[in-house]
């Protein structure tokens, strides 16, 4: 009887086993956790066809490089692949293969990592708040003082208003929908679909699932750095476009309201893409 060798995903033990056992579930015998078992073999290829993959086109790989997309997020159990010797040319989803197992783990890993982020969201909102606070308590001091000591104190104006001109000057003319999510400046408006890196108006399902994960993952990982204020604005903007556009009505009458918008609104209307822009039609 012929072996097979195996890796396990978790921890990279390796091992030989019986090639009966393959597409079998069993314990790794150093982590002990539950696997599917999956040959390690350098020369079985296979090509994937995902959205995810260089818009789509076709890309070979062996298996436990799709093993790591799938754990990535960049290859999803809707997306396909073709056996290259055994299959080709059939057509399978990925859910529906041999590497279901990863892509259920993935999903799990995926879930609560979304769950983490709405839960963070609360908590970003509400320390976003103080701070829009102190810069509108120093624009009514001003406006006080000279009222009440305008005779005594004189030579205090100068070193005061210095303090507070810093703070307009320094704001930065950065657009965080251009340099954190690549959206172009020029493409006026935008709308919820080009928030999620998708077509205006595409009503696939699982794209805009897929492209709403990917962004929410990616921002994610910019939580804490230094444009974290933006960071918590685009979450809650994409997580709220993700609500909308995978309800049919709410996205019916999206769609509605947007058509009217691009029909009514001219070439030229420039396009706030600063930090307080929000995504049109709100």
């Amino acid at each position: 009887m012929s072996n097979i060798n195996f890796t396990c995903p978790h921890c990279s033990h390796t091992t030989q086993l019986a090639s009966s056992t393959e597409g079998m579930k069993g314990n790794c015998p150093s982590c002990k956790t539950e696997v599917s078992i999956i040959p390690d073999n350098p020369q079985s290829k296979w090509l994937v066809m995902s959205i995810g993959l260089n818009n789509g086109t076709l890309t070979e790989f062996n298996v436990q490089q799709i093993i790591a997309l799938i754990r990535d997020g960049i290859i999803v159990g809707d997306d396909q692949l073709s056996h290259i010797t055994d299959s080709p040319g059939q057509w399978i989803a990925i859910k529906d293969s041999r590497f279901h197992p990863y892509v259920d783990e993935a999903k799990e890993q995926n879930d609560k990592l979304l769950d983490d982020i709405f839960d963070s969201l609360t908590t970003n909102e509400g320390q976003s708040q103080p701070e829009q606070q102190p810069e509108k308590q120093p624009e009514q001091q001003p406006e006080q003082q000279p009222e009440q000591q305008p005779e005594q104190q004189p030579e205090q104006q100068p070193e005061q208003q210095p303090e507070q001109q810093p703070e307009q000057q320094s704001t930065p003319d950065f657009n965080p929908y251009h340099v954190l999510l690549g959206i172009p400046e020029s493409g006026g408006p935008i709308s919820k679909y080009r928030l999620l890196g998708i077509s205006d108006f595409e009503n696939n399902t699982d794209v805009i699932s897929g492209a709403s994960d990917r962004q929410l993952i990616y921002l994610r990982t910019l939580q804490a750095g230094e444009h974290a204020v933006f960071v918590a604005q685009l979450l809650n903007e994409i997580a709220q476009a993700r609500v909308t556009l995978l309800n049919a009505d709410q996205k019916a009458a999206y769609d509605e309201q947007l058509r009217e918008h691009q029909t009514s609104e001219s070439e030229t209307a420039a396009a706030d893409l600063f930090f307080n822009s929000r995504c049109y039609p709100p």
